[in-house]
């Protein structure tokens, strides 16, 4: 059913503009619902693709940019995360070394002692995670920049980092939250949390002033 615009109560007059304005939302409304309804039509890749691209153009281009600016002047990276959200954060690590940044994942045998001199970087839908927690803190005790992609700008981890970048999405055990997904787990959040790092390393990538063409250089040849 479409969605007319506002009436004014009886006895009370509009303007020209206010019912240009209203009859515009009431346009809008009918379209929203129009678009959700042909969406629903489509087949589960496509809708997978829409939620992806909904949430990530919700991401706040400040703190994009903040992102952007703790990378440039760490010297050294530490990526973590837990479960799936830690495949991306390795993802993201194997791009920071192919641009030939210090970057390594905490766990790993080869990982070295953090110093206040680098940054940590955390991958965490619910920010809840209590082993990040101990990460995060231990981290900020020693001094060191803690960068944190997540979806509740009100969790834990948020509450502890300096930096942090909230990706708009839900999971299975999302309960009031206004974002919605028809994935099971933190689909949603993983998937997004890829794609939003693959454009941060361009971003980074461009900041620098890196040579994309060069990046092979740097790629495993003992495959």
């Amino acid at each position: 059913m479409k969605c007319w615009p506002r009436r004014a109560k009886p006895g009370m007059s509009v303007s020209p503009e206010t019912e240009i304005l209203s009859r515009y939302e009431g346009e809008m409304m009918f379209d929203q619902k129009q678009n959700r309804a042909s969406i629903e039509e489509q087949p589960l890749e496509i809708r997978v693709l829409e939620e992806i691209r909904h949430t990530v153009s919700q991401i706040d281009t400040v703190e994009i940019e903040q992102a952007v600016q703790v990378l440039a002047r760490s010297k050294r990276v530490f990526l973590t995360g837990a479960g799936r959200s830690l495949l991306m954060m390795r993802a993201f690590a194997m791009r920071l070394m192919h641009f030939g940044l210090t970057a390594y994942v905490v766990g790993d045998t080869t990982t070295p002692a953090i110093t206040a001199d680098d940054l940590l970087v955390i991958g965490s839908g619910s920010g809840e995670t209590k082993g990040l927690i101990s990460q995060a803190e231990k981290a900020k005790a020693i001094g060191c920049h803690i960068l944190l992609f997540t979806i509740f700008p009100a969790s834990s981890l948020a509450q502890i980092v300096q930096s942090r970048v909230i990706i708009p999405g839900a999971t299975s055990k999302s309960i009031d939250n206004p974002y919605q997904t028809r994935q099971p787990g933190g689909n949603l959040f993983e998937q997004s949390l890829l794609i939003f790092l693959d454009c941060l390393i361009i971003r980074l990538g461009e900041r620098l002033h890196i040579d994309f063409s060069r990046l092979s250089q740097l790629h495993a040849n003992l495959e």
